[in-house]
């Protein structure tokens, strides 16, 4: 029996549970080919494989960014979990002389 002290431990990858992730990534990697094939609207295409991306990855946010050169900043192209107007909004003001970080924030 458990006795609230211990620490969870992560869970044992086995030869099933692989096969089963890498079935899952064939499973969305052909479902972006196929909206792919649908639409010749880039926006609808980059949106759609975000939301894969995210579903993939089970991760609440993700969000594709483009560099604008000439301007230096980055604009939001698609997103998933942001909030709604998030999308072509601009990053500026960056630091380009470091790496640029972006934090998970749980709860955010």
């Amino acid at each position: 029996m458990p006795s609230g002290t211990e620490t969870s431990r992560p869970p044992v990858s086995t030869k099933r549970d692989e096969l089963l992730y890498r079935l899952r990534q064939q499973s969305l990697l052909g479902e972006f080919g196929r909206s792919a094939l649908q639409t010749r609207d880039m926006r609808q295409i980059v949106q759609r494989a975000t939301e894969l991306c995210a579903q993939g990855l089970e991760a609440p946010f993700a969000k594709v960014l483009e560099y604008i050169p000439d301007e230096k900043r980055l604009l939001i192209r698609a997103g998933v979990g942001w909030p709604a107007g998030t999308i072509d909004q601009s990053l500026s003001g960056l630091m380009w002389n470091r790496p640029l970080v972006m934090r998970f924030t749980p709860g955010r």
